[in-house]
C-alpha cells in the first residue's frame, strides 16, 4: 500500500507542510517527491527505550539520542493513550510518547537527534548545496507547566554543540544566546504564550511573540519551513501557516539578518529548563526533521 500525507493527518505529519518529500520509510526521509536526494528523520517514540546519557551506560534506542540530564530531571517514555472517540480525546492523548520531566529548581532535561554532542547534519546555507528544510513536532504541556516562571522550553534546531547544560537555557532559565537556535520557544516569564525564535550566536533574536498559545493537556503541532531559494522561515501551527510570523531573511535589516542562523551546522532539539521544585512535564509525541540534499533552483 502506498503512504500518503493526508493517511498521516490529523495526528501525524503536516500534509501543507511536508509537501515536496516523500513520506518517510523506516525512520527516514530517503528523497523528495520527484525522486531527488534528501535526509532527515521521524521518530513517533513508539519503542523508544531512553536515549544515550551523558555517561553512556542507558540504551540508546532508535534513532539514537543525545540526552541530557541535570539534577533530579529525566527523559523517559511513557505509556500510550490514544483515544480517538472525540475531537478532545485526539487532542489530548498519544501512542508512543517521549516525557522530558523536571522535579527541582535548575533541573534541565533536553532530548537532541544524534548519538552524541557533535552531530548535526542540517544547514540553512543554500551555498554549499542544502535545499529546503522542514521540522515539525507534536507536544504537549501539562496544567502544571502553564504558570508563570515554572518551566522554559526550546523545541526546533540548534548548533552543534548546543545539547550541553545552559547552552539552549541559562542557569536563570532564560534563553542562553550562545549557539544558533530555529524553532519555537516558550519563555519562563509567559504562561501560555509560544513565541517563533530565531537566534545567530549570541545576536539580538528575532521572531514574533504568541504564534500559538498553549492549552492545558492538549497536544499540538509546531512546525517550520525554510525555502531555500526565497531564504525564507514559514512557521506552522496545527499544520496551518502563520502568515503573519514568517521570516523572509531578504527583507530584514542587515542587523536582523545578521541574526539568522545560516553558518553553522544544527541538529534537532526539545529542551524543558525547570524553576520551581515540582513535576513540571513537557510530552512528545512524535517529530521529524528533512532537508533536500541538494537545493532547488
Amino acid at each position: 500500500m502506498n503512504l500518503t500525507w493526508s493517511e498521516l493527518d490529523w495526528r501525524g505529519l503536516s500534509p501543507k507542510l511536508w509537501k515536496g518529500f516523500a513520506p518517510p520509510a523506516g525512520g527516514q526521509f530517503h528523497s523528495t517527491a520527484s525522486g531527488n536526494p534528501a535526509f532527515g528523520f521521524f521518530d513517533d517514540f513508539i519503542g523508544y527505550t531512553g536515549g544515550v546519557n551523558l555517561d553512556g551506560t542507558t540504551d540508546i534506542g532508535v534513532p539514537p539520542y543525545y540526552v541530557l540530564t541535570t539534577g533530579d530531571a529525566t527523559v523517559k517514555p511513557v505509556d500510550t493513550t490514544l483515544d480517538t472517540s472525540t475531537a478532545a480525546q485526539k487532542l489530548a492523548t498519544h501512542l508512543g510518547a517521549a516525557a522530558l520531566l523536571t522535579t527541582t529548581d535548575d533541573d534541565e532535561a533536553a532530548l537532541a537527534f544524534g548519538g552524541t554532542a557533535s552531530e548535526a547534519p542540517f544547514k540553512l546555507d543554500p551555498a554549499l548545496g542544502f535545499g529546503d528544510l522542514v521540522f515539525e513536532c507534536r507536544v504537549l504541556a501539562h496544567s502544571d507547566s502553564l504558570v508563570t516562571d515554572h518551566v522554559a522550553w526550546f523545541a526546533g534546531l540548534i548548533e552543534s554543540g548546543g545539547q550541553a547544560t545552559t547552552k539552549c537555557f541559562s542557569d536563570a532559565q532564560a534563553p542562553a544566546a550562545t549557539h544558533d537556535q530555529l524553532g519555537f520557544i516558550k519563555l519562563l516569564a509567559d504562561t501560555t504564550g509560544v513565541d517563533s525564535y530565531c537566534m545567530n550566536q549570541g545576536k539580538t533574536a528575532v521572531g514574533t511573540v504568541d504564534i500559538h498559545t498553549l492549552v492545558a493537556s492538549q497536544y499540538v503541532k509546531l512546525g517550520f519551513k525554510w525555502d531555500s531559494v526565497a531564504d525564507k522561515v514559514s512557521f506552522f501551527v496545527n499544520g496551518v501557516e502563520q502568515t503573519s510570523h514568517g521570516l523572509d531573511k531578504r527583507g530584514m535589516t542587515a542587523t536582523e539578518a545578521g541574526s539568522f542562523p545560516d553558518d553553522n551546522f544544527m541538529t534537532a532539539i526539545i529542551c524543558l529548563a525547570g524553576k520551581d521544585a515540582a513535576d513540571l512535564t513537557l510530552n512528545i509525541d512524535w517529530w521529524a526533521c528533512a532537508q533536500y540534499l541538494n537545493a532547488v533552483v
